[in-house]
């Protein structure tokens, strides 16, 4: 079969590590340092709840995941554990919350 007739799509591989890195560098860095630096909890999260967004409106809803797990490591390699233990909870908070359909 010639390969420019086929009508079958092809499944796109997923992304390594090191492509998630490249494609979210830029937001790891900054959301990294931003919420890092806030000094209260409470600020901690509004940061961390502008990160999201921000990481939201640039890449969508479908890697958040995996952007969220790889900015934990990112605070955890800073030693801000604190940032890190907030951005984890909202990763589980995330994780468990089930999807709603549209009707």
């Amino acid at each position: 079969m010639n390969p420019s007739k086929r009508t079958t799509r092809r499944k796109t591989a997923p992304k390594s590590h090191g492509v998630y890195l490249d494609l979210f560098a830029l937001e790891l860095a900054r959301g990294g340092a931003y919420i890092a630096s806030a000094l209260q909890p409470e600020s901690r999260v509004a940061a961390m709840h502008e990160v999201v967004a921000d990481f939201m409106r640039k890449h969508g809803a479908d890697d958040l995941g995996v952007f969220l797990e790889m900015l934990v490591a990112r605070l955890e390699a800073r030693r801000a554990f604190a940032a890190a233990h907030i951005v984890h909870d909202y990763l589980v908070a995330c994780a468990a919350t089930p999807v709603r359909i549209a009707d």
